[in-house]
């Protein structure tokens, strides 16, 4: 726990002393790279931290190197659902190193040093936004839970900003191509040069009427849903499967609310407070709106579709925290809109506290414990495997769920 709390305690000094300054001297810089190697090596050289790690650490264990990188890749696509780019690392890394701890550093150096990379170009609050990145969850999650979808997230964040940068579309579409071979999620991706080129007026109407809108096919999803499923057209039944029973999770009127609420909601106020922020600067503006008009479709994509697609969200996620932290900072400078502010805060702040404290009656666990103590690679001998139950525990369905249901 006191590794953790040095890293806040560094990150709350640094925000005062840095984070009210425009001009960023390279001893700011140096300040907040440092932190960023911090994450790295707190995550690089973790053990047992988190759930999901627990079955690609097993999949390590039993890599065959006996038969070719070639034969691996796919099989682990075909049974596995993993797509190419990570079977091949992984390949790699048992064959040169024997150890699964290089893949996660691996995994931690692209993770973190992109979402740092892109916070410094969407917020000049470096240090508050490494805060909430923090303490929002976001930091374990991406680090230890959604390994193979973080070298995918990572590669995302870079190329939806650079093609705002340049409009370069074959570049971004090459790197789409690259976070798809990582993780299929990525797809999601291909559709953001749309929503770049759409002329549409983000206002308090257009949103209304598209909250309406998802309202009513929300409504309707469920014969939406089992019309479409029997006939999806993917190569591989694995994959085919995967989809099937994210599709095949629905949502009550309490669980809608709630996807509602944190994926439609808050973004859209978060993203117009970010707008207004930057009504002066062109190019910062229009990004922004791009993305904002992105994030909502994702969201109404998640609302309709139900809990199975909230991974989508992942992909814009850091972006949403960059403006979050704008909104934050400017908490007590100005007043305009104060109660809408105070509004977002204490939802993100619930929603943090209520995630860090789901709790999980077998294994009388609460997610805080897939992390908490810190366990390290120094710390082998540590009985850590019980984070594996709760994992369990916590993707599995819940035979009383007021927000789910199963869409038949």
């Amino acid at each position: 726990m006191t590794i953790y709390f040095i890293f806040i305690v560094l990150c709350l000094i640094f925000a005062f002393v840095f984070d009210r300054q425009d001009e960023k001297s390279k001893f700011e810089q140096f300040a907040f790279w440092s932190l960023c190697l911090y994450l790295i090596c707190l995550s690089g050289f973790s053990y047992g931290l988190g759930g999901d790690k627990f079955s690609y650490m097993q999949d390590f264990v039993e890599l065959p190197l006996d038969i070719s990188i070639l034969t691996y890749v796919k099989e682990q696509f075909l049974e596995q659902t993993y797509m190419p780019l990570w079977s091949i690392i992984n390949y790699l890394c048992k064959e040169w190193f024997d150890s699964f701890y290089v893949v996660q550093f691996i995994e931690s150096i692209v993770v973190n040093v992109s979402i740092c990379y892109v916070a410094r170009k969407y917020t000049n609050h470096h240090f508050l936004f490494l805060i909430l990145f923090f303490v929002s969850e976001i930091f374990f999650q991406f680090n230890t839970e959604v390994m193979r979808e973080g070298f995918a997230i990572a590669i995302g964040l870079i190329i939806i900003y650079k093609y705002e940068q340049k409009q370069n579309i074959i570049r971004y579409l090459i790197g789409v191509a690259i976070a798809l071979l990582f993780h299929l999620s990525a797809i999601i991706l291909i559709l953001y040069p749309l929503f770049a080129k759409i002329r549409v007026v983000v206002s308090k109407k257009n949103f209304a009427i598209f909250c309406i809108s998802v309202v009513a096919v929300w409504a309707v999803s469920d014969l939406v849903v089992t019309d479409l499923m029997p006939h999806l057209p993917i190569i591989s039944e694995s994959v085919k499967l995967k989809v099937l029973s994210y599709m095949g999770i629905g949502t009550t009127v309490f669980g809608f609310g709630n996807l509602f609420c944190r994926y439609i909601i808050l973004p859209f106020i978060v993203g117009s407070y970010f707008l207004r922020y930057n009504a002066d600067d062109g190019l910062i503006h229009t990004s922004a709106k791009h993305i904002l008009l992105f994030e909502l479709a994702i969201g109404g994509l998640i609302c309709v579709v139900g809990f199975g697609f909230v991974r989508f969200f992942n992909y814009v996620r850091i972006i949403n925290l960059c403006w979050l932290t704008i909104l934050v900072a400017n908490y007590f400078r100005e007043q305009k809109h104060l109660l809408a502010r105070t509004f977002v805060i204490l939802l993100y702040s619930l929603f943090s506290f209520l995630q860090w404290n789901t709790y999980f009656p077998d294994t009388k666990a609460h997610f805080y414990d897939l992390f908490v103590p810190y366990t390290s690679i120094v710390n082998e001998d540590s009985w850590v495997f019980e984070r594996e139950y709760i994992y369990k525990e916590a993707i599995a369905p819940l035979e009383e769920n007021n927000a789910q249901r199963e869409i038949k």
